[in-house]
């Protein structure tokens, strides 16, 4: 590939095409990048269409264009046969005109990108309603299959050019070792445990591990329903165990997690969980581990749950601290009182 046609817009396309559209028309400088989407959008190939910048009077220019593709599919066969199908992803290729020196640096960079996603995702969703497709969706960064993207400053008067190399992020499959055999039959042990139900908090643990996943992978509003099940499975676990090594009834501990004296998380915070492990258990004190975890965690799941916000890595990054150093301060609690639950603190050291 010659450095021309790294782009599809290059200069000869830029005199025919863009050079006398008004909404272009003035500009001193073009950003250039594009990027290969896990999914195929039937638009029209290599059609430029032009929209203002909101947040600016810069213009975002997006075109797309197909990719076929050959995916091999493992068959689960010992003598792995080569079976394989077919398909289109799209390519979207965004042109960013502004008169600002916006800079070349990673920061600035990021502060193009994430407005030319933004404006994608509002397009996509244009589509994905429209036509009632449910196999396209939002996209973040850490969707996309290459880690980096090639990223190129345009003078417009001169047609002078500078590439650069962008990170989206670090998602790059890693080869594991392998379990030594007394690891991989730890492992196996460990099965019966949970198959037979004996430890309540594995499946907090697993709920936790899906979260991280969901945030490595950029699915923002699904960390969030993840963390919701996360913390009041840990809740409603941790407050099971310790009644039941108290000795209170089965039948007791489940009409305290029914509505009418179940009245949501809070309820743990306010009514059940003191009397059990001590502590100050003030939601409202930002100084404190639960007052962080409300602040960046259940406010943040009441915006998405509620109004349909669409969370930023940021949001999702504090959201996580604030639940892990939360459930910490719980735990750090219950270690007080191992004289009291001897049993529910050895669950949690397997």
């Amino acid at each position: 590939m010659t450095e021309e046609r790294k782009f599809f817009l290059n200069k000869y396309q830029y005199d025919i095409n863009f050079k006398r559209n008004q909404l272009v028309e003035g500009f001193e400088t073009l950003y250039q990048f594009a990027i290969a989407l896990p999914f195929h959008l039937p638009f029209p190939p290599r059609g430029f269409i032009s929209f203002p910048e909101l947040q600016s009077d810069d213009v975002i220019s997006t075109c797309f264009d197909t990719y076929d593709i050959e995916t091999q599919i493992p068959s689960g066969l010992y003598k792995e046969s080569q079976i394989s199908y077919k398909s289109k992803i799209s390519r979207v290729e965004f042109a960013y005109f502004s008169n600002h020196l916006i800079g070349q640096d990673e920061e600035s960079m990021s502060t193009i990108f994430d407005r030319c996603l933004k404006h994608l995702n509002n397009v996509i969703m244009s589509y994905k309603v429209k036509y009632q497709d449910s196999n396209v969706y939002r996209v973040t960064k850490e969707m996309l299959k290459s880690p980096s993207i090639f990223f190129r400053t345009v003078n417009l008067e001169t047609w002078e050019t500078d590439d650069y190399l962008f990170l989206l992020h670090t998602n790059v499959p890693y080869k594991k070792d392998y379990l030594k055999m007394d690891e991989y039959l730890g492992v196996s042990q460990f099965v019966r445990v949970i198959e037979k139900k004996e430890n309540p908090f594995i499946l907090v643990e697993d709920l936790k591990l899906e979260l991280l996943r969901k945030m490595q992978f950029g699915e923002y509003r699904e960390s969030v329903l993840y963390e919701a099940m996360c913390t009041e499975t840990f809740f409603v676990s941790i407050y099971k165990q310790l009644q039941q090594e108290k000795g209170i009834p089965s039948a007791i501990i489940n009409t305290a997690l029914s509505y009418p004296k179940y009245r949501g998380i809070k309820t743990f915070f306010k009514e059940y969980m003191p009397p059990l492990l001590g502590g100050v258990w003030d939601f409202h004190d930002t100084s404190t581990e639960i007052g962080m975890w409300h602040e960046n965690a259940y406010k943040l799941r009441n915006r998405v749950f509620h109004d349909g916000y669409l969370p930023s890595y940021t949001d999702i990054d504090k959201m996580i601290k604030s639940n892990t150093d939360f459930r910490k301060w719980v735990l750090d609690l219950l270690k007080t009182k191992k004289s009291e639950y001897p049993f529910t603190n050895s669950l949690y050291s397997q």
